[in-house]
């Protein structure tokens, strides 16, 4: 029988993971920079309290550039695995999938509005809430109303404009026409929201 794995309780317990990978590096000699977004980067910004599975790894962060997680350094997975053994957490409780996001690129200025903290020898950037209301759009729009994007993204409570920024961005990553008939039900429920 497995062990029990936790979800990431808080920002409290999410900064506790953090740390101990940031010392664990450090202890090697390693450094590293990731850019987190999504429940764990709400999280951090106080947008959210509720738990969160994983964290959110769009990009590593190298000499001020974006770059796609899949460089990361070779041993990597060993330290995150030993974060998840002594604070029980999911195995791969770093997420890597969202780096795909890079492909097309993401919101116009997304390093410079990310606010960074420092654990040992790990920086992480968090997004800010105006890119995470653009990447919970596109998720909400994939994953359909009654999914927790949706739900994160009415916690935001995004403005008319910000919606419309996040609605041209979305449009970059998918130009169907049916995404666009679901992309503008997504916006037209949280404005719904909104004004009711």
């Amino acid at each position: 029988m497995g062990e029990t794995r936790t979800p990431i309780r808080d920002a409290d317990h999410l900064r506790d993971a953090f740390a101990l990978l940031g010392a664990l590096l450090a202890a090697e000699e390693v450094t590293a920079s990731i850019a987190v977004v999504g429940g764990s980067a709400m999280l951090l910004d106080g947008l959210v309290a509720s738990a969160t599975r994983d964290v959110d790894v769009v990009a590593l962060v190298e000499d001020d550039e974006l770059v796609g997680a899949s460089e990361f350094s070779v041993g990597l997975e060993r330290y995150v695995s030993a974060v998840a053994l002594e604070l029980g957490l999911e195995p791969h409780w770093l997420n890597f999938g969202p780096t795909s996001l890079l492909d097309a690129g993401l919101p116009t200025g997304f390093l410079r509005r990310c606010r960074a903290e420092t654990f040992g020898a790990l920086t992480v950037f968090i997004a800010d809430r105006y890119d995470l209301i653009h990447m919970k759009l596109y998720a909400a729009t994939d994953h359909g109303p009654a999914s927790k994007h949706m739900a994160d993204l009415e916690a935001m409570n995004p403005s008319l404009q910000e919606l419309e920024d996040a609605r041209r961005w979305c449009m970059k990553h998918d130009v169907s026409d049916a995404f666009a008939n679901e992309l503008d039900s997504a916006i037209a429920r949280v404005e719904g929201r909104r004004d009711g």
